[in-house]
C-alpha cells in the first residue's frame, strides 16, 4: 500500500531538488527556506486528509508526500519562469536542449557520490524500520515513523540555512573571496550547532506535533519515547549536512560522501548486532554512526575546504 504510491511519485522530488538547487545557485538562497516551510505546511494539510479523511492509511502518507512534492515542483518552476530575469537566467534558447556529454560528465562527477550517500541513508532508514518491526507492535512501528518524520522535518527546515551557506560558499569562492567563504562556513557551523541543540532540548515536549499526524494515544507515547532517545542526533545531522554542502560547493568531495556511505553501512551492522530492545538497538546505531560521520567530515575540513579555496580550482 505504501510502496506503490511512493515509487509513483519518486522521480518528482528528484527533479524538484534540481530545480531548487538551480534557484539557490542564482543567489536566491532564501528560497530553500521558503521551500522547506511550504513543504511542511503542505504535509500538515494533506496528510490528515489522505490518511484520515479518505482512510488510505500508510498509502495516504505516501500520497500526501507525493502530492506535496508535485506542488513544490510547480512552485519552483513558477519561480524560475516568473523571476528568470531577476535571477539572471535570461531568455530560454533552443540551444539549451542540446545534449552536452562533457557537461553531464562533470555534473555526474560532483552529484553522483552525493546521491549515492543519500541512497545509503535511505537503505539504512529502511533497515531501522525493519528492526522496529521485530517488536511485533504496530504502535511501536507507527510511533517510530511519526517521530522520525518530525525529526526529519525539523532538520530539513533549520538545515536549509546550511543549504544557503553552501550556495554562498560557492559564490564567494568563485568571486575569489576565500576568507569570506571560511567565515560563512564558521557561521553556518555555529548556527547549526545552536539550532540543533535548541531543537533537541524541546523535542521531548513535541507531543502536540505528534498529534497532528495521529490521534492514537499509544502511537503518541511511542513517538515521544523515540524522540527522547534519538533527539541528540539532530545537531549531528544538521552539522553534517552543512559541512557536506560547503565541501561540495568547492570540490566533488568524493571521500566525504564515501564516509557517509560507510557510516550508513555501520548503522545497519550496529542495528542488527547491538544487544537490547529494538529501540535501544536503533538508538545505538543512529547515534554512533551519526557522530562518527560528523567527526570524519570535520577531519576533512583542511583537505576539502581550506586547501580547495587556497589554490586555483
Amino acid at each position: 500500500n505504501y510502496l506503490l504510491p511512493f515509487l509513483l511519485f519518486y522521480p518528482v522530488p528528484m527533479v524538484s531538488g534540481v530545480v531548487v538547487f538551480a534557484i539557490g545557485a542564482t543567489g536566491w538562497t532564501r528560497f530553500g527556506l521558503i521551500q522547506s516551510v511550504v513543504s511542511i505546511g503542505l504535509l500538515v494539510a494533506l496528510m490528515p486528509v489522505f490518511a484520515g479523511v479518505f482512510d488510505f492509511g500508510l498509502a495516504g502518507v505516501a500520497l500526501s508526500d507525493g502530492c506535496s512534492a508535485v506542488l513544490l515542483l510547480l512552485l519552483s518552476c513558477y519561480a524560475i519562469h516568473q523571476f528568470r530575469n531577476d535571477l539572471g537566467l535570461g531568455v530560454w534558447q533552443r540551444a539549451y536542449r542540446r545534449l552536452d556529454l562533457g557537461l553531464w560528465r562533470r555534473i555526474l562527477a560532483i552529484g553522483l557520490p552525493y546521491q549515492l550517500a543519500r541512497s545509503m541513508d535511505f537503505i539504512a532508514q529502511a533497515v531501522l524500520v525493519r528492526v522496529m518491526m521485530e517488536s511485533g507492535q504496530n504502535a511501536t512501528v507507527a510511533g517510530y515513523g511519526v517521530a522520525m518524520l518530525v525529526i526529519t522535518l525539523a532538520v530539513s527546515v533549520f538545515g536549509s540555512l546550511g543549504v544557503a551557506a553552501g550556495v554562498m560558499v560557492g559564490q564567494n569562492v568563485g568571486a575569489k573571496q576565500p576568507e569570506r567563504a571560511r567565515t560563512i562556513v564558521h557561521l553556518a557551523i555555529t548556527q547549526m550547532l545552536a539550532l540543533g541543540i535548541v531543537v533537541a532540548v524541546v523535542m521531548p515536549f513535541a507531543d502536540p506535533v505528534f498529534r497532528i499526524f495521529t490521534d492514537d494515544d499509544k502511537v503518541v507515547v511511542q513517538a515521544a519515547s523515540v524522540a527522547r532517545a534519538l533527539r541528540w542526533i539532530i545537531p549531528a545531522r544538521m552539522l553534517s549536512a552543512a559541512l557536506l554542502r560547503a565541501y561540495t560547493a568547492v570540490s566533488p568531495n568524493k571521500l566525504g560522501n564515501l564516509f557517509s556511505i560507510v557510516c550508513g553501512a555501520i548503522t545497519i551492522v550496529i542495528a542488527y548486532t547491538w544487544p537490547g530492545t529494538e529501540l535501544e538497538r536503533v538508538t545505538a546505531a543512529v547515534l554512533a554512526s551519526g557522530y562518527l560521520r560528523l567527526v570524519l567530515l570535520a577531519v576533512l575540513y583542511r583537505r576539502y575546504f581550506s586547501a580547495a579555496i587556497s589554490y586555483p580550482l
